[in-house]
């Protein structure tokens, strides 16, 4: 490898196996459960399912969110759970923004 910018990884030639292990070590940061106030229950209308940081893993059969990583690693984010910063547009936080108004 031989260079890297925000979001691409440039490599000398085509991808090899210690690139592909490499790059699968480059887990991004993201907040636990509780930072998130991450319940797989639905708390308010606003539910995984239709925010977009929600992605269905039809080949690993489990559910994954950008922001949250759950504790186990079998563990799936349940298309019904909520947490604080479900949003439609990257923009709207439905929670958040009520709690920025009182």
């Amino acid at each position: 490898m031989t260079d890297r910018d925000q979001f691409y990884v440039q490599l000398d030639g085509p991808a090899t196996i210690e690139d592909y292990h490499w790059l699968m070590e480059q887990r991004v940061l993201k907040f636990r459960p509780e930072d998130v106030s991450y319940s797989p229950q639905p708390k308010h209308a606003e539910v995984c399912r239709t925010c977009v940081h929600f992605f269905k893993g039809e080949a690993a059969h489990r559910n994954t969110c950008e922001l949250m990583r759950p504790h186990s690693e079998t563990e799936s984010v349940a298309p019904c759970g909520w947490c604080r910063f479900h949003t439609t547009d990257y923009q709207t936080f439905g929670i958040i923004d009520k709690e920025n108004k009182s």
